[in-house]
């Protein structure tokens, strides 16, 4: 039996049905607006309930809201809000820019990092404020909100008549992570006594002479406060997101440059021919029915404007896919149409098998699903790599304009497939997910691929990933697996050659691998190449000495070559692997009569009858070896 391997990269796509409705662009909840309820603290008029000022907050947008957080982005000493949405715009930065007149001070914690986590998180800090100003500030802070922003704190923040306290924490709401920085509303006081903190260590440290409307960082160990001036600015545009208007066509420029799958098609001469085979640089593989008009308005165009198609290097291949879909031709309707229009480009009939896989990769690759319509087409670029999919008609305009897509650098696709116009903050973690992406999205689709039997077309996924891979020896692992997953393939097929030399492919690159060696052993067995499969067979069994299957087909070739006493080392191993299986004593017991061992082998074949009564050959051995015990 052929043993499979597990995936090695562990760049396994996990998806459970929440994520799968977000993959495929619908909302939880629909199209909800933001709700701001306003902390009433102790006025009589609220009864002690909150109060809803969504209307008058200015925040209640449309969006669907997801997570909010709370920092003093442009340092002015009151708070913003960067708010993520499930709904256009993904993300809104909101600026607060309320002239109340009142005081702050913020403050940066630092552990020492052996009895205090570096973030500080959970420490507690409580703010002394000068006695002449307690009073006053006490209650402009608790009373008098300074902007609506505020609704939405940062921290929760216990407030005493003379004192405020709050406690660093690691976050702050679903989805959200705030900033590090405390920001303490002040109100109208105007002198700040002391500040205490207590680490959550258990330490206790003052810090005194802190002015307000000020930065500091607190170090622990370090009973002097450090002025921190201010940070670099990044200014962001004031703008009204524009929603697209609703559109029949979709443009989808690719981030993550995927090989584009070599599948086939049918050439109108009934011959069947590679997709990628049809043109040199690059090709725009268009989807068309004979019964849709805008399909042939777009054939129409591609004619008319050949000449500017060619000169930008864009071949097009038109394949037809009127149903049925299971004709090796090109149906007579859609090649009058074609002729009638003197089409100059590559023409072709589309398979349901084709239609599929094209569907799938357009499935893989976005978040919206379902069946693509016609006209639906797929720009490749020069070196096979998928650069754009349109769904409904594209303009030769269009093309020109993304014909240069694929060469931008990662940063610059992911600005052009964006929806919405914006701006684009380069970071490392931004980075990071677009590698993950990138990853993931080859990994998605040969699994995809693969589920449909485009072995071959999953083995270039895969091959694609380990070039991207900068971790040797995950490259490695990535492409044992492909050469792997080939082997087993071809050799299901009963291609034993050219599974042998996809085996010794995986092997090159994962030499430990116990399953490779046994599957190359059976490969090099079906070849009739004894020495090279009980070398394997060998090999498999140094790294997982309990590998069972290759105890028996190794015996098995030991006895073949009447290699009797090694035969019965690994009978032995399978019997003790399997005492409950007649064959395997009925093979021991056959291997020790090779050896004159009578009586042992008299018992192996007592115990093969008293498992199965009716092992008429065991019985036999059993009768001829009666006298010789």
């Amino acid at each position: 039996r052929i043993e499979e391997q597990d995936d090695p990269t562990n760049l396994v796509d996990r998806n459970n049905e929440m994520s799968v409705m977000l993959d495929h662009g619908m909302s939880i909840s629909g199209h909800e607006r933001h709700c701001v309820f306003l902390n009433t603290g102790a006025d009589e008029r609220a009864g002690g309930r909150f109060a809803c000022i969504s209307a008058v907050s200015g925040l209640d947008f449309p969006d669907d809201g997801r997570g909010v957080s709370v920092v003093d982005w442009d340092q002015d000493g009151d708070q913003d809000l960067w708010i993520s949405n499930h709904n256009a715009p993904r993300i809104r930065f909101l600026r607060n820019d309320t002239n109340s007149g009142h005081n702050f001070i913020s403050l940066l914690l630092s552990g020492n990092g052996t009895t205090t986590n570096r973030d500080a998180i959970g420490a507690r800090v409580e703010m002394v404020l000068a006695a002449d100003d307690s009073t006053q500030s006490a209650s402009a802070a608790a009373t008098i909100p300074r902007s609506a922003t505020e609704s939405v704190p940062q921290e929760p923040s216990e407030k005493k008549a003379d004192r405020l306290i709050k406690t660093r924490r690691a976050g702050e709401g679903f989805l959200s992570q705030s900033s590090r920085w405390m920001h303490f509303g002040l109100g109208d006081a105007t002198k700040i006594e002391k500040v205490m903190v207590r680490w959550p260590g258990g330490d206790l440290e003052e810090f005194a002479d802190l002015k307000i409307n000020n930065r500091y960082k607190l170090k622990q160990g370090n009973d002097q406060a450090e002025e921190i001036e201010e940070g670099p600015q990044h200014p962001l545009a004031t703008s009204t997101p524009e929603l697209p208007a609703p559109a029949d066509r979709f443009r989808i420029p690719m981030v993550a440059l995927v090989p584009m799958p070599n599948l086939p098609y049918v050439q109108p001469s009934g011959q069947t021919q590679p997709l990628l085979a049809a043109a040199d640089g690059f090709l725009l593989i268009n989807c068309w029915s004979s019964s849709c008009l805008p399909c042939l308005k777009e054939l129409q165009e591609f004619t008319d404007r050949a000449d500017e198609l060619r000169n930008a290097g864009i071949h097009v291949l038109a394949l037809c896919f009127d149903e049925p879909r299971n004709e090796q031709k090109l149906p007579e309707a859609a090649e009058n149409l074609l002729k009638n229009m003197n089409f100059p480009f590559s023409t072709g009939q589309g398979t349901f098998e084709l239609g599929m896989g094209l569907n799938t990769i357009h499935n893989t690759l976005t978040a919206t699903g379902g069946q693509l319509p016609v006209p639906t087409s797929f720009l490749v670029d020069a070196s096979g790599h998928l650069s754009a999919i349109y769904k409904g008609p594209v303009s030769v305009d269009t093309l020109l304009e993304d014909v240069q897509h694929s060469s931008l650098p990662a940063w610059d696709r992911f600005t052009r497939a964006a929806n919405l116009p914006g701006t684009v903050i380069e970071n490392e973690v931004l980075e990071k997910a677009l590698i993950k992406g990138d990853r993931l999205s080859r990994v998605r689709l040969a699994k995809h691929l693969d589920q449909l039997g485009w072995s071959e077309a999953s083995s270039v996924q895969y091959e694609n990933l380990a070039t991207k891979l900068t971790d040797q020896e995950q490259r490695q692992a990535v492409l044992g697996n492909v050469f792997f997953e080939k082997g087993i393939d071809l050799a299901k097929r009963q291609k034993w050659t050219e599974a042998a030399a996809a085996l010794q492919s995986s092997l090159d690159n994962q030499p430990d691998s116990a399953a490779t060696h046994y599957n190359l052993g059976i490969g090099y067995q079906q070849l009739g190449q004894q020495k090279e499969s009980r070398e394997h067979y060998q090999q498999a069994l140094r790294i997982a000495p309990d590998l069972v299957s290759a105890h028996v087909n190794l015996a098995r070739l030991l006895a073949k070559e009447k290699e009797w006493d090694q035969a019965a080392v690994h009978f032995k191993k399978v019997v003790l692997a399997r005492p409950n299986d007649g064959n395997s004593h009925y093979n021991l017991g056959v291997a020790l009569v090779k050896q004159d061992k009578w009586k042992e082998a008299a018992e192996h074949f007592q115990t093969a009858l008293h498992i199965r009564p009716d092992f008429t050959q065991a019985r036999v051995y059993l009768e001829r070896i009666r006298d010789k015990q």
